[in-house]
C-alpha cells in the first residue's frame, strides 16, 4: 500500500485531479460529443428505443459510438443470437497488448459514454471490463449500475483498488444471468458476502465463475453453501485457491445441491472436504461436469472415485487435477478395483487424471482397456510437476496399445526428443528452431506427417531460406492445425526476397485450417511487415490475430497496410496489437482495424439467430449471404448448434435459395405482395420485370436484403 508521500500516490492523485477537471468540461459539451478520428457524432440524449420488436437507434451507428468509446478501450458489439442486444466490452487485448495513449478529455469522454449506456440503454445487456477501468471510474460506474435493472452478463477483472462500493452494487444486480470475476488478487470478504446475498435473492442467475482468485476458506464455504441451495444456478466455477484462516472450517455437505446445477469446479481445501464432496457426488443426479483442483490422490480418494463410476450414471466429464500422489506399488488391488468400476460405467465420456496418479505399468493397463473395452471417449492426462523423462515411455506405450486417438497429453516443449511429436496423443507443441541444425531438420522433416497437431508454437530465425521453405511446406499441407504462434527474428536487412519470410506469409494466407494466429516479428525489413499484413487480410480462415512488433520505424507501415487491406476481410473477428511506442497517427489505424473486426463479428452475431432460433429476416439473410461465402465463419456458426457442419451448410443454402429469384426477394423484403410488375413504357427501355434470371443474379451480387429501405426509421423484427 502506497502512503500519501510516495511518488505513485502523487501521480495517481494528479491523474484524478486532471480527470475531474476534464469531466466538468465534458459535461458542458455532452450535446455535441464527437469522435476523435472522423468527428462522427451520435444522438447522445435520446433514450433507448429498443423494444421486443425494434432495435435501438444505437445499433445502426455502432461505428460512431465506438469512436467515442475507443479512448477508453471499449467497444459495442452485437450479441450472437439476439435481436439488437449489445455487449459493451473491452477491446480484444492479448496478454501483451499495449494501447495507444489518449489525452484526458478523450479518456473521460469514453468513460462517460460507458456510464451513460449502462444507466440509460436496456439494449446493452452485457458488460465486461479490465481491472484498469476501475482506477478512476469506479464511482461513475457504480452510480450507473444502481440505475440498471436489465443487465444479464457481467464480467469483471478484480482490482485491489476496488472498494466496498462495488460489492454493495453487485448484490443488487438480480437481473444477472451470468457473473464472472477474474484476477490474481485476494478476493475480498465483502464480495463473498455480497455474492451470497445475490445468489439467495436472484431468480435469474444461472452461472457464477470466480477465476484465479485467492479466497479465504471460510468465505468459500459461505458462497458454496448458497450455491448448492440455489434453484437457478447451472454452473459454478471456483478456479482459484483457498487461503486457510486462523479458524476451523467445517466443509459444506453437497447432497442438497439443487436440481439445476450441472457444472461444478472447486479447489480442494482439505481431505475432509474432498471426502464429503466425493461421497455426495456419487449420489448426485444433476452434475454433468465436475472439476476438482488440488485433488488429494490417495487410497481413500481412489476408492471414492470408483464408487462414483459405479453409482453415478449422469456425470459426463470428470476432471481431477493433482500435483502429488500417495499411491505406491502396494496399491495394486486398489487400481484393479478402480479400473473395474470404470469399465462398468457407460455414461462417462471424458476423464482427466494427473500423470502422477499411476505408475507406467498401470497406465499401460489402462490404455489397453481404453482401446478395447472402455466406453470412455477421451482421456486427458494432466502433467503438471511430472518429470519429462517419462514422456517417451508413455508415448511408446500409447502407440503399442493403440490408444493414441483416445488420449490427450496436452502441450509440451520439444527440446531434443523429436520423435515425441509423432505421438498422436500430443496435440500442442513448442518448437525452438534456432539452435541445433540436426534437431531443426529432423523436426521440419516430421512436421508434415503430424496431422494430429492442433496447436504449434515455433521460434524461427530469418536467415535460412531452406528453413523458410520447409515451414511454408508444412503450412500448405496441414489441415488440422487450429492455432499457430510464430516468433520470427530477422537480424540483418536483406535484399533478396528468398531470404525473407515471403514464402511463409504466402503459405499462411493459403492455409484453411488455422483459426488463431499469433506473430512476433522483429525485422529490419519493411517488406516483411507489409507482406505479413497482406497475408493476414488475404486469409479466409483466421478469426483471431495477435501481433507484437519491435521495430518502431515500421509500426506505421504495418498498421496502415493492415487498416486498409482489412476492409475486404470478413473472417477476422478479433485483432490485438502491441508495439513499444504508439505515434498519434497510429490511433486512427488501430480504430479502423477494430471497427472492421466489429463489423465482421456483428454479421456473425446476426447469422447466429438463424442457427439458434431459426429466424430468417432481412438482417439475418444479409449476414448469411455474406458469411456463406466463408467456410471458416460457417464452421463458427455450426459450433452454436448440435447439428453437424453439413446440416448447417445445407440449411443455410436452402434458405438463401428461397430468396434467389426476383419475386421471392421482393416479397421477402416487403417491396411487393405477390410479384414484380412494372407499368408499360412507351420508349421500349428495359424495365425491372424484363430481367431474366441471369441478369437478376448479377444484380443480386450487389443487392442485399438490408439495402431495401424501410418506411420506418427503426428496424422491424420479423
Amino acid at each position: 500500500m502506497e502512503n500519501a508521500g510516495t511518488p505513485g500516490r502523487g501521480r495517481r492523485m494528479s491523474v484524478v485531479t486532471r480527470v475531474t477537471r476534464a469531466t466538468s468540461r465534458l459535461l458542458e459539451e455532452m450535446e455535441s460529443l464527437k469522435g476523435c478520428f472522423t468527428g462522427a457524432t451520435v444522438d447522445f440524449r435520446t433514450p433507448c428505443t429498443a423494444s421486443e420488436d425494434r432495435m435501438c437507434h444505437v445499433v445502426p451507428k455502432l461505428s460512431a459510438w465506438n469512436e467515442l468509446l475507443f479512448a477508453a478501450r471499449f467497444e459495442l458489439r452485437e450479441l450472437p443470437g439476439t435481436f439488437g442486444k449489445l455487449s459493451l466490452e473491452k477491446l480484444y487485448e492479448p496478454s501483451y497488448e499495449v494501447f495507444p495513449h489518449f489525452d484526458d478529455y478523450e479518456f473521460v469522454q469514453g468513460g462517460l459514454v460507458i456510464n451513460w449506456l449502462i444507466a440509460r440503454h436496456p439494449c446493452v445487456i452485457s458488460f465486461q471490463a479490465a481491472k484498469s477501468f476501475f482506477d478512476y471510474r469506479e464511482v461513475g460506474l457504480c452510480s450507473a449500475l444502481r440505475k440498471n435493472s436489465w443487465l444479464k452478463f457481467l464480467k469483471l477483472e478484480w482490482s485491489n483498488r476496488m472498494t466496498s462500493e462495488v460489492c454493495s452494487v453487485v448484490k443488487r444486480l438480480t437481473s444477472l444471468e451470468e457473473l464472472e470475476f477474474s484476477g490474481s488478487t485476494r478476493f475480498p470478504e465483502a464480495m463473498a458476502d455480497a455474492l451470497q446475498t445475490l445468489i439467495r435473492s436472484s431468480s435469474c442467475l444461472v452461472a457464477l465463475r470466480l477465476c484465479c482468485l485467492a479466497i479465504f476458506e471460510n468465505k468459500s464455504k459461505t458462497i458454496v453453501e448458497a450455491v448448492v441451495r440455489s434453484h437457478t444456478l447451472k454452473e459454478f466455477v471456483l478456479s482459484g485457491f483457498l487461503v486457510r484462516g486462523p479458524y476451523h472450517v467445517c466443509p459444506p455437505r453437497y447432497q442438497t445441491i439443487g436440481s439445476t446445477l450441472t457444472t461444478l469446479q472447486l479447489p480442494i481445501g482439505s481431505k475432509r472436504m474432498q471426502t464429503f464432496l466425493l461421497e455426495d457426488i456419487a449420489e448426485n443426479r444433476t452434475v454433468r461436469k465436475l472439476t476438482l483442483t488440488s485433488f488429494i490422490t490417495d487410497e481413500e480418494s481412489v476408492i471414492l472415485v470408483a464408487k462414483i463410476f459405479r453409482k453415478n450414471n449422469v456425470l459426463l466429464r470428470l476432471n481431477l487435477i493433482s500435483p502429488l500422489s500417495h499411491l505406491g506399488p502396494e496399491h495394486q488391488a486398489v487400481f484393479d478395483s478402480w479400473l473395474e468400476a470404470l469399465g462398468e460405467n457407460c455414461t462417462l465420456e471424458e476423464l482427466t487424471l494427473p500423470l502422477v496418479m499411476w505408475s507406467l505399468p498401470r497406465w499401460a493397463t489402462l490404455f489397453q482397456a481404453l482401446s478395447s473395452r472402455l466406453s470412455l471417449k477421451k482421456l486427458h492426462i494432466e502433467r503438471s510437476l511430472s518429470p519429462a523423462d517419462i514422456l517417451p515411455s508413455l508415448c511408446s506405450v500409447l502407440t503399442a496399445t493403440g490408444a493414441e486417438e483416445k488420449v490427450s497429453l496436452g502441450h509440451f516443449d520439444v527440446m531434443e526428443r523429436t520423435g515425441l511429436i509423432k505421438c498422436k496423443s500430443v496435440k500442442q507443441v513448442y518448437l525452438h528452431l534456432q539452435g541445433c541444425e540436426v534437431f531443426r531438420n529432423d523436426v521440419l522433416r516430421q512436421l508434415p506427417e503430424c496431422s494430429h497437431l492442433t496447436r504449434v508454437a515455433i521460434r524461427l530465425s530469418g536467415e535460412d531460406p531452406a528453413l523458410s521453405s520447409a515451414m511454408a511446406n508444412y503450412l500448405r499441407v496441414t489441415s488440422q492445425l487450429e492455432e499457430l504462434d510464430l516468433h520470427v527474428v530477422c537480424l540483418h536487412e536483406s535484399v533478396e526476397p528468398s531470404t525473407r519470410w515471403t514464402v511463409i506469409f504466402d503459405a499462411l494466407s493459403q492455409n484453411m485450417g488455422v483459426r488463431k494466429l499469433g506473430v512476433f516479428l522483429d525485422s529490419p525489413n519493411r517488406e516483411d511487415y507489409e507482406e505479413l499484413a497482406d497475408a493476414v487480410t488475404r486469409s479466409r480462415s483466421f478469426r483471431i490475430f495477435g501481433f507484437e512488433g519491435r521495430s518502431h520505424a515500421y509500426a506505421g507501415v504495418f498498421l496502415r497496410r493492415l487498416s486498409i487491406s482489412i476492409a475486404d476481410n470478413y473472417t477476422l473477428l478479433r485483432v490485438g496489437i502491441r508495439w513499444p511506442e504508439w505515434d498519434a497517427d497510429f490511433k486512427g489505424y488501430r480504430f479502423a482495424i477494430s471497427d472492421t473486426t466489429r463489423r465482421n463479428f456483428c454479421l456473425y452475431a446476426r447469422a447466429a439467430r438463424f442457427v439458434k432460433a431459426g429466424v430468417f429476416d432481412r438482417y439475418v439473410a444479409t449476414a448469411l449471404e455474406r458469411i456463406y461465402r466463408y467456410p471458416a465463419l460457417m464452421e463458427e456458426l455450426a459450433t452454436l448448434s448440435e447439428a453437424s457442419k453439413t446440416e448447417i451448410f445445407d440449411s443455410v443454402r436452402d434458405r438463401l435459395q428461397s430468396i434467389r429469384r426476383m419475386d421471392d426477394f421482393m416479397r421477402f423484403t416487403g417491396v411487393v405482395r405477390d410479384r414484380v410488375t412494372c407499368h408499360p413504357r412507351g420508349d421500349g427501355h428495359t424495365q425491372l420485370d424484363d430481367l431474366n434470371e441471369d441478369c437478376w443474379a448479377h444484380v443480386r451480387r450487389y443487392l442485399k436484403a438490408d439495402d431495401v429501405n424501410e418506411s420506418a426509421t427503426l428496424v422491424q423484427k420479423t
